[in-house]
């Protein structure tokens, strides 16, 4: 009996270490003001964090599963293959295999910790540092405003489950990202509140597994191939606007910023056409740029370097065909944790992955994970 204390005592001490870490990597550790360049970065430090829980974890279980062992040994023979170490840091899905178990636990963590209003904290010290930075007055450490958008969604989300009062107020704070998918987000947010949209999702819940992360993303990636059509065909007869002013960003989606992102998603696939080879290496940033250069030239449009800003056109990118492993992986957590108490909040986040690229990958993962859970009616909020 006492060995079994030992064990569940030692399992919620590795628990609250991993909530620690991603609160700490997401909102605490100063992202924007290291170079790119700095070994330490905050997906390094909690890569490398969550990698050795999970160590200590199989340690302590002396055990791993089956699954466990072949997403390993897929990763390692990607690194091989594409000569690099950068697959590693999908090994920290692992443990959210553990984490979902988990989910009473984690509640009760978060209900205790003042971690939560730490981070905070620290969002409005960032926001202070950041006021006014291209129209924009809230920011976290990330200093990137999508990204920023997306883990002040997730604090409120975290903070309403302790306090509502100072959820809410997170969450009013970050409509001071005057970011369109932050708004979406909000505006999902308090739907999920309102009577007739829990009578809906509740008399169709069981539609909620169609819904699923695999699925959306399909659906998605086909709908983003004709969206980038679309802005290429606006772009031609001269209705592309520049959106330099905040206020007709808001307005008008017909910008050279949205133009760019959506045919990004176009370049990536016609890349990959052109050389299959590279779907087992992804893409370096050199071949990104000078493949793009010549489908840029075809398109008519003047090259300048983007990102695609859909998460898994963006992975396909860098890692190739290991993304589509990822989604089916990370597709198998999330149908464990969503239902009709979360399904909002759940859209709103893959929104972000859909739209932005934002989310469901490394400590944003675990982040949204986290503030999913604490909507899936295991617990009141206060």
């Amino acid at each position: 009996m006492e060995n079994k204390n030992i064990k569940i005592k030692s399992n919620n001490m590795l628990l609250k270490i991993v909530i620690y870490i991603v609160l700490f990597v997401a909102y605490v550790f100063p992202t924007g003001f290291i170079s790119t360049s700095f070994i330490v970065t905050d997906k390094a430090i909690f890569t490398i964090g969550i990698i050795v829980v999970y160590i200590l974890k199989i340690m302590s279980k002396k055990k791993i599963r089956k699954d466990d062992l072949l997403f390993i040994c897929i990763i390692v023979a990607f690194c091989i293959i594409g000569k690099s170490f950068k697959y590693f840091m999908f090994l920290t899905i692992l443990l959210l295999e553990d984490i979902i178990k988990d989910k009473d636990e984690i509640v009760i963590i978060i209900n205790k910790s003042i971690m939560p209003y730490i981070c905070l904290l620290f969002t409005f010290l960032y926001s202070i540092l950041n006021f006014g930075k291209g129209g924009r007055y809230a920011y976290t450490a990330i200093m990137e405003i999508n990204q920023s958008g997306l883990s002040i969604f997730c604090l409120a989300l975290i903070i309403m489950h302790k306090n509502k009062k100072i959820g809410w107020f997170t969450l009013i704070f970050g409509l001071l990202t005057v970011s369109r998918s932050y708004y979406l987000a909000t505006l999902l947010f308090i739907i999920s509140k309102t009577k007739l949209a829990k009578l809906i999702v509740f008399k169709f819940k069981n539609w909620i597994k169609y819904f699923n992360y695999s699925t959306i993303t399909i659906i998605s990636s086909f709908l983003l191939i004709g969206i980038g059509h679309l802005y290429l065909y606006k772009y031609n007869i001269g209705e592309i606007f520049w959106g330099d002013n905040i206020s007709n960003r808001l307005i008008n989606i017909f910008d050279y910023s949205n133009l760019y992102r959506f045919i990004a998603n176009l370049a990536v696939i016609i890349i990959f056409i052109k050389s299959p080879i590279k779907l087992f290496t992804g893409l370096t940033k050199e071949e990104y740029i000078n493949f793009g250069n010549l489908i840029y030239s075809n398109f008519n449009v003047p090259y300048k370097y983007t990102n695609p800003h859909n998460l898994f056109f963006s992975h396909l990118k860098l890692y190739g065909i290991f993304s589509v492993i990822e989604i089916i992986y990370v597709s198998k957590i999330l149908k464990k944790i969503v239902n009709e108490n979360n399904f909002f909040v759940y859209l709103a986040i893959v929104l972000y992955s859909i739209i932005l690229g934002a989310g469901l990958y490394s400590y944003w993962l675990y982040l949204s994970v986290i503030a999913i859970l604490l909507l899936n009616g295991s617990e009141e909020n206060k």
